[in-house]
């Protein structure tokens, strides 16, 4: 009997040793499953943070690129306008020929010109159509300069000088090209309210 002692003893040992060992793996495999989802969360979140991170910079961009395209959108829209107030002016000096005032406008052009050039031996260009006014204008002076119908022009005179090396433009479209680039700021202040 002491024989079968014996085995049944080491049987419950053997059971009591099986029970351990399995209860330190499935303690073991509960650690590592704990670890690993742990890590896994960890990527997880990693990898969440990383897309949080790309999506808010792409949001970024696109702000960026929505707002560009807007302003450039209101700078060509700002340009139109700017373009239509000055082919109206350039439509309303077309028609200051056929006005009373135009004769006393030519007077100041032609003299603000000449007297800008400054010099002996001037020439005075002009529109065919002004030849005769700018002739008149200029019948009392001493030494009056040769007038020359040899521009096309809605209005105003160019003036050189007798070697031709100077020129004074002072028509109608030269002066408002100079306008227009002096008083930008200006216009879109008037067409814009200062924005």
């Amino acid at each position: 009997m002491a024989y079968e002692e014996l085995i049944r003893s080491m049987e419950m040992d053997a059971a009591l040793r099986v029970r351990e060992v399995r209860a330190a793996a499935e303690a073991y495999i509960e650690e590592t499953l704990d670890a690993a989802r742990r890590q896994a969360d960890e990527v997880r979140a990693g990898h969440m943070a990383e897309a949080a991170r790309r999506i808010e910079v792409e949001r970024h961009q696109r702000l960026y690129r929505a707002r560009e395209d807007e302003k450039a959108g209101i700078a060509r829209v700002r340009e139109e306008h700017l373009e239509n107030a000055v082919a109206a002016a350039r439509e309303e000096l077309a028609c200051r020929r056929g006005q009373d005032g135009y004769p006393d406008i030519l007077k100041g052009l032609l003299h603000e010109a000449l007297d800008t050039l400054g010099e002996d031996g001037a020439r005075v260009h002009v529109d065919p159509r002004d030849e005769a006014t700018v002739r008149a204008l200029l019948e009392g002076s001493p030494r009056g300069p040769p007038v020359l119908p040899d521009l096309e022009t809605t209005g105003g005179v160019v003036v050189d000088s007798a070697d031709g090396r100077i020129r004074v433009d002072n028509t109608f479209e030269s002066r408002l090209a100079r306008a227009e680039e002096v008083y930008r700021r200006e216009l879109y202040d008037l067409l814009y309210g200062g924005a």
